[in-house]
C-alpha cells in the first residue's frame, strides 16, 4: 500500500479484542496544516493550510488527536462541549473544514502531534471494532483495481479502511485501501494485486474492519503497509503473535521505520513493565533495515525474541528466551545495534552477533549459558554492558575478523571470556570478577590485545596473557547480586582505566560509572570526579 511516508500507525488494546490489539490508522497532516482560533464557539479551533487556506479536507465522519486528548463526539457546531468536534463553517470561511474543541481547551498546535484525519476517504473507522465489519470468503478481482464479492456487504462509510484479504491458493495476501465505493458488491482499491487469479476463482478470504493482530492469516501483510518513514506507537499492554512477524518493508537512511512503545502519552520514558508486551511464543519478530524499535518486552520459545535487521536498533527493549539449548534471546544482524537492552536465554544464547559490524551498548545480559556468541566473520564489539551469572559470558572463539570488548564488567560466569583465533580481539577495561575462569583462550596466540582489565577470578587467565596495565584485585562492586555493578568510593578500578590525552579532544569528568537495575533497566551512577574508570559506565 502507497501510504504517505508521515504516516503514523497506533497500536492499542482497547475494547474485547483477541490475539493482540487493534490498529488504528491515523493519516498525519500536522506538517501541512495549523489550527487557526476560531471567532465563533468557546476554545473551538479550525483546521487550515500551513498558509492559512483551505485545508480541502474529505468531509469528516470521525475524528481524532492524538496522546494527551482525544475527540470522540460529534458536536453541535458553534457550541463545542470539551472533547467535541464537528465540521462546517462558522467562521465565514466560504468553505468547510473541521472544528475541535480539545478537553484543557488548549490550542491542538501546542500538542506533540497535531490533528489527524482518519481514513484518506473520509469514511467511518472500523479499526476498534471487537471483529470486522465485513468478513467474506468470496472475494475476486475482476481487473485492474476492481475488487468484487458475490455475497455483498460494503457500504460508503467503507471508504478509507484496510481490505486484508489472506493469502491462499489464488490470491496472494495483501492490505488494500477501499478507495472508492461502487455498491454492495464492488468496491475500487488503492491499487492492483501483483499477481491476483480473475480467470474463474472467486475464493479470497477477506475482511473489512476489526482488530488488526500481530500475526494470523490476514494480518500477517501488516508490515507490508508500513513504508519508510512511517512510525508505529504500541501502547501498553500484552500482544500474543499469531504468527512471525516479519517487517519485509525496509526504511531508509534518512527515513527509518520506528515503532515505539509508549505508557499514556506518546513517547513518554516507558520503562519496566510498562513498555508492551510481545509474547512471540513459538514465532519470533525481524526487525526491517533502518529500523529503529524503542521499549519493549519479548518473550518466545522460538529461535530468537527479535532479530535486527541492518542498520536497525534495539533502543530499551528486554528479550527472554524460555525455548531449547541454541535458542537465543536476540539475534543482531549486519550493522545492527542493542543500546540499553537487557537478555536473557535461559538455556541458550543471550544475543546471537553473528552478523558483521554489530554493537551491544549499555546493556545488561544475564543468566544465560552464553552471553554474547559471536559467529566466524564478524568485527563486533560489546561496550560499557553487564553480562551476569552466564556459563560463557563472551564466546568470541572461532572469529575469522577482530571483536572488541572494552569497559564491560563481566560477572560470576563459569567462563568470563572464551577466544583463540589466528586474528585478534581487543579487551580493554573490563572487570571480570567472580568467575570460575576470567579469560580462557582456546590456543594460545599473541594477536589478542588485552591491557587496563581488573581480575578477581579462581583461575583468572588460561592460555591469555594479561596487559602490562591489568590489575589483579576485588573491583569492589557495590551489590551485584542485587544487580547494581556500580564501584564503591574505594574501588581498584577508579581512575585505573586507559587514560584518553589532552589532545584527542576530551577534558573535565567526562566519565561516569553506571551500573544497569536489573529491575527497570534504568541507568544508576555512582562516583565523580573520576578521570577513567573500569568496567561499565
Amino acid at each position: 500500500m502507497a501510504l504517505n511516508a508521515n504516516t503514523v500507525w497506533e497500536v492499542r488494546t482497547t475494547g474485547a479484542q483477541t490475539n493482540g490489539g487493534g490498529f488504528r490508522w491515523l493519516s498525519l497532516v500536522s506538517d501541512t496544516y495549523k489550527w487557526t482560533a476560531s471567532g465563533s464557539g468557546t476554545n473551538e479551533y479550525y483546521c487550515q493550510t500551513a498558509a492559512g487556506g483551505n485545508p480541502s479536507l474529505t468531509e469528516a465522519k470521525c475524528a481524532t488527536t492524538d496522546g494527551t486528548f482525544n475527540l470522540d463526539t460529534n458536536g453541535t457546531l458553534g457550541s463545542l462541549n470539551a472533547g467535541e468536534w464537528d465540521w462546517g463553517d462558522n467562521d465565514t470561511l466560504g468553505y468547510s473544514t473541521v472544528y475541535v474543541r480539545l478537553d484543557a481547551g488548549a490550542d491542538p498546535d501546542t500538542k506533540a502531534v497535531g490533528f489527524v484525519q482518519i481514513g484518506n476517504g473520509g469514511g467511518y473507522d472500523y479499526t476498534q471494532q471487537a471483529a470486522a465489519q465485513l468478513s467474506l470468503t468470496d472475494g475476486y478481482f475482476t481487473s485492474g483495481t476492481t475488487f468484487k464479492t458475490n455475497t455483498g456487504g460494503f457500504t460508503a462509510l467503507m471508504v478509507g479502511n484496510i481490505v486484508r484479504i489472506a493469502s491462499g491458493t489464488h490470491f496472494p495476501g495483501g492490505w488494500y485501501e477501499i478507495a472508492t465505493y461502487v455498491s454492495t458488491n464492488e468496491v475500487t482499491l488503492d491499487r492492483p494485486s501483483a499477481s491476483e487469479d480473475t480467470s474463474a476463482h472467486k475464493d479470497a478470504v477477506f475482511k473489512v474492519g476489526g482488530p488488526f493482530l500481530f500475526g494470523g492469516s490476514v494480518e500477517t501483510a501488516f508490515s507490508d503497509a508500513v513504508i519508510a518513514g512511517n512510525t508505529v506507537y504500541i501502547a501498553t499492554g500484552t500482544y500474543t503473535l499469531g504468527s512471525h512477524l516479519s517487517q519485509s518493508s525496509v526504511g531508509t537512511a534518512t527515513k527509518p521505520i520506528t515503532w515505539i512503545g509508549y505508557t499514556s502519552v506518546r513517547n513518554d520514558a516507558t520503562v519496566g513493565t510498562n513498555r508492551p508486551l510481545i509474547i512471540c511464543g513459538a514465532y519470533f519478530s525481524t526487525f526491517s533495515a533502518y529500523a529503529i524499535h524503542k521499549n519493549f518486552r519479548f518473550t518466545t520459545t522460538s529461535s530468537a525474541g527479535f532479530a535486527t535487521g541492518k542498520n536497525s536498533v534495539a533502543f530499551n527493549c528486554k528479550s527472554q528466551n524460555t525455548g531449547a539449548a541454541t535458542k537465543s534471546a536476540a539475534t543482531i544482524s549486519n550493522y545492527g545495534r542493542a543500546f540499553r537492552c537487557e537478555f536473557i536465554s535461559d538455556n541458550g544464547i543471550a544475543v546471537n552477533a553473528g552478523g558483521n559490524s554489530g554493537c551491544i551498548e549499555h546493556c545488561y545480559i544475564h543468566d544465560s549459558i552464553t552471553g554474547v556468541q559471536t559467529g566466524t566473520s564478524n568485527g563486533n564489539v560489546v561496550l560499557f554492558s553487564v553480562v551476569d551469572t552466564c556459563g560463557t559470558g563472551l564466546n568470541f572463539s572461532g572469529y575469522t575478523v577482530p571483536n572488541s570488548a572494552i569497559n564491560n564488567t563481566i560477572y560470576n560466569c563459569t567462563t568470563g571470556i572464551s577466544t583463540g583465533s589466528s586474528v585478534g580481539c581487543t579487551f580493554v577495561g573490563n572487570i571480570i570478577t567472580n568467575c570460575t575462569t576470567g579469560a580462557s583462550s582456546t590456543a594460545f596466540t599473541g594477536s589478542d590485545f588485552w591491557d587496563y582489565n581488573c581480575w578477581n577470578n579462581t583461575t583468572d587467565v588460561s592460555n591469555v596473557t594479561k596487559g602490562p596495565n591489568d590489575i589483579t584485585a576485588d573491583p569492589l562492586l557495590n551489590a551485584p547480586a542485587d544487580g547494581d555493578f556500580t564501584l564503591q568510593a574505594g574501588s581498584p578500578c577508579l581512575d585505573a582505566g586507559l587514560q584518553i590525552g589532552a589532545n584527542e579532544g576530551v577534558t573535565g569528568d567526562y566519565m561516569m560509572n553506571i551500573g544497569v537495575d536489573q529491575d527497570d533497566n534504568a541507568a544508576v551512577s555512582a562516583g565523580g570526579g573520576a578521570t577513567v574508570y573500569m568496567g561499565n559506565f
